[in-house]
């Protein structure tokens, strides 16, 4: 195959100690080097130097250069500039492999088989991205339907309107409006099911390529970490554990092209019965309905720049989402099972309290807590009710009992007296204390119960948030077990601060009543 020419454009304004290695380049083949005429005398490098070999370094600076002017272009981008920069030589060569092609069908050539894109011109490349008024692709996924793609994001992240699941595998892609809510099912065992995945580009160009990546995570922490939860625990074309263990399995990737300005394309993936969690897992001797996550990352990043240090990270990364789902069984009806998850952090500072959030659950019974260690259960036995203690601060204005929040931003010791209520409450900085109310609210109540065949630790009358001490060092991990009794319906949040005062992403369990 013929090989590419490259050749020396004018120079540019970055200054000969930089630019100057790169307009070194001359046309493969010719043994011609500016200022030397006879090939050999010289015993300049690029007379034997050529190929891809000489093409792929000179290029490499191109792309410096190029990133340099606009660092924020991911790689499609930059590939698109070169392409787009590139002089179309030998335009009229008849060869049928060499000769030009119209590819995208504008009328303008743009790919031979011998030239590829054209030579190489590092002026044009550099000048592209210098505009400032350079069009972009930005495609994102939301957290929720309020979602525009800035980052960070607000509102709930667990339950992304543009992933969702469909029981029946042969379902087929539907014409959904964007601000429709995504027809969600919960999975089901013993078959195949259908995941959606849906993008949006909210850029001034089109997006050229786009990889939308669905992702199944048999592993229920408490903050998911970017990258190393979104990537495969098993190689792609590895056998797939039977039964699956706890990780990340890909489900299945899909290639969006052209994707223009305000459009969004949803794809679909067979969701094999083999990469279905099962329906519990043994956890320190409990059975426990381990409660699954699906991830999806839409490649190549673009658009606003990650934001690092968030307790959230899909809330901070636009081309990121993530979606908690329930897998059910025919006739399955034993709500009351453990939710299994894992609380922990890979960070050095570890964890000092566990957050239990009920602000969004109506009507259940209790809340019962388990961790599978057994002395972080003894600091969960004990704190428990010193949480409720402290942290719920009763407050009635009037014959109507008001609910009411305080953040403290430094620790400090407070004593709040109302009417018959006089708590003292030492709190941690960044605490949000929540009221349990007076009179008609009802009181909280706390014990120590059996929950399939386990000590756990029991809320009742919850109805806004506490938060528990639970200590653990950095990269340690213990099983936490969480019950909902009753007939409840809503969402109940579990977190934890971390040693640094930091939150992490959190979990949220979706009740509804049967």
């Amino acid at each position: 195959m013929r090989k590419p020419d490259l050749v020396a454009p004018a120079h540019t304004a970055y200054g000969p100690a930089l630019i100057d290695p790169i307009l070194s380049a001359v046309r493969v083949g010719t043994g011609a080097v500016d200022g030397c005429p006879g090939a050999p005398v010289c015993n300049d490098y690029a007379n034997t130097f050529g190929g891809t070999s000489h093409a792929t370094p000179t290029v490499a600076g191109a792309v410096a250069l190029i990133l340099s002017a606009r660092p924020n272009l991911n790689w499609v981008q930059v590939r698109e500039i070169l392409r787009q920069s590139c002089a179309r030589i030998d335009a009229a060569q008849a060869n049928a492999i060499g000769q030009w092609q119209d590819l995208d069908g504008d009328g303008v050539i743009d790919y031979s088989r011998w030239y590829g894109a054209g030579r190489l011109d590092v002026d044009a490349a550099v000048a592209l991205p210098l505009d400032a008024l350079l069009p972009l692709a930005d495609v994102y996924l939301r957290e929720n339907l309020a979602d525009i793609g800035n980052v960070p994001s607000g509102g709930a992240w667990w339950e992304s309107p543009d992933i969702w699941v469909r029981q029946d595998a042969s379902t087929p892609i539907p014409a959904l409006v964007w601000t429709d809510p995504a027809p969600h099912e919960n999975g089901r065992r013993g078959q195949d099911n259908a995941v959606f995945c849906r993008a949006r580009n909210r850029g001034t160009a089109a997006a050229p390529v786009v990889y939308v990546r669905a992702m199944i995570t048999h592993w229920a922490g408490l903050e998911f970490v970017y990258p190393a939860d979104f990537q495969p625990s098993n190689n792609v074309g590895a056998p797939v554990p039977n039964p699956l263990v706890p990780g990340t399995y890909r489900i299945g990737e899909a290639r969006i092209d052209n994707l223009a300005p305000g459009a969004n394309q949803i794809v679909k993936f067979t969701w094999p019965q083999a990469l279905i969690p099962p329906e519990t897992v043994i956890v320190s001797g409990a059975t426990v309905r381990w409660h699954p996550c699906l991830l999806v990352e839409a490649s190549p990043h673009d658009g606003p720049d990650p934001l690092g240090g968030l307790s959230v990270p899909v809330q901070g990364n636009n081309n990121i989402a993530q979606r908690n789902i329930t897998i059910v069984n025919a006739g399955d009806a034993d709500a009351d099972l453990f939710v299994g998850m894992i609380a922990g952090t890979r960070d050095a500072v570890g964890v000092a309290t566990l957050i239990i959030d009920a602000t969004l659950l109506h009507g259940a019974t209790s809340i019962r807590l388990h961790v599978a260690d057994e002395r972080a259960m003894k600091q969960l036995t004990l704190g428990v009710p010193r949480a409720v203690q402290e942290q719920f601060v009763p407050v009635q204005t009037g014959e109507k009992p008001m609910h009411c929040a305080v953040i403290v931003e430094e620790r400090t010791r407070l004593r709040v007296e109302c009417g018959p209520c006089d708590t003292v409450i030492e709190a941690a900085p960044g605490s949000r204390i929540f009221t349990g109310g007076c009179g008609l609210a009802g009181p909280i109540a706390t014990g120590l119960v059996k929950h399939q065949d386990l000590d756990a630790v029991e809320i009742k009358g919850l109805r806004g948030q506490i938060e528990i001490p639970l200590r653990l060092s950095g990269r340690q991990f213990v099983p936490l077990l969480v019950a909902v009794t009753g007939p409840g319906i809503g969402d109940l949040r579990i977190t934890q601060r971390r040693g640094d005062g930091e939150f992490s992403a959190g979990y949220g369990i979706r009740r509804i009543s049967t």
